[in-house]
């Protein structure tokens, strides 16, 4: 199961719905955030979003933590593998934070100054441009390049890039 965790303010849900829409038709989502448990799949989920302002810890296997763009102070969590950070290349509190230690971090941009842009905008998904390898949580290296994504419209540029992350991380680009 992958763990997601939307990191920051807990008004700001531009995050929340995109991203539990799209992992609903990837096998399933178990979300809770602000006391609410919502489950968005048929079967057992292949993935839980936990939302919050905190984090004192993480055990670290097949996590993405996504900033939001305001956030508390930043969790001390890094230093394992299998998280990844995921930030806007615009949020520089996040990249700066994340920069000074040993984190695998891909920052999003909607022009193209991220790890990961936007290439392209379609009814029936994206293509998004990878600017450096990016390893799975099974192992599979992403190279360098664009990768189209299919997914539901998601009109927020850095919600369709953090939905875009969590699906190559997690090897579910082309299902």
């Amino acid at each position: 199961m992958v763990k997601i965790v939307l990191y920051g303010d807990r008004s700001d849900t531009s995050l929340t719905l995109p991203l539990c829409r799209c992992l609903e038709r990837q096998g399933g989502v178990l979300y809770y955030g602000g006391g609410h448990l919502a489950e968005y799949c048929c079967a057992a989920p292949n993935f839980t979003v936990f939302e919050t302002d905190t984090i004192s810890g993480c055990d670290g296997d097949n996590t993405v933590v996504i900033f939001k763009s305001a956030f508390n102070q930043p969790p001390d969590i890094w230093g394992r593998e299998g998280i990844l950070a995921v930030c806007e290349n615009e949020n520089r509190r996040a990249v700066d934070f994340l920069s000074s230690r040993n984190v695998n971090m891909l920052t999003c941009s909607a022009g193209g100054r991220g790890a990961l842009t936007i290439s392209s905008i379609g009814d029936s998904g994206a293509v998004i441009n990878l600017s450096r390898c990016l390893t799975t949580f099974t192992g599979r290296y992403v190279m360098p390049g664009e990768v189209t994504i299919k997914t539901a419209p998601i009109p927020n540029a850095y919600a369709l890039l953090a939905v875009c992350s969590v699906l190559l991380v997690s090897d579910k680009i082309n299902e």
